[in-house]
């Protein structure tokens, strides 16, 4: 009985991360957003998200500037660039690419035209 109890609990405390990282890729996506409007481009790192940029003179931080760049689980947030595209993900529990339930990687993106 312990022992169920124990793998609900943890169920619980992964789904919660599930929707924080979901939350949390949602706010770098509008962070990356609003810095292509102001700038013509999308970053070249999520650093010049966080802080002033001297490549666009347009950008400010301003709460930006608070957004976390490891995901629930304490992993980096992978962004990188593909052509006008990003890529933004977290790589779930396991902090690997791919994988499956908790381990599956989390993705959020982007086409700026």
């Amino acid at each position: 009985i312990i022992a169920m109890i124990g793998q609900r609990v943890l169920g619980a405390r992964d789904r919660a991360k599930v929707k924080e990282a979901h939350m949390a890729l949602s706010q770098w996506t509008e962070a990356i957003s609003m810095y292509y409007n102001d700038c013509g481009k999308n970053p070249g790192s999520l650093d010049n998200i966080i802080k002033p940029d001297a490549e666009c003179n347009n950008w400010d931080p301003g709460n930006y500037s608070r957004l976390k760049t490891n995901d629930p689980w304490g992993n980096p947030i992978v962004y990188s660039l593909e052509g006008t595209d990003f890529v933004l993900k977290s790589l779930g529990k396991d902090g690997k690419d791919g994988g499956s339930g908790f381990d599956a990687d989390i993705d959020a993106g982007s086409t700026q035209e």
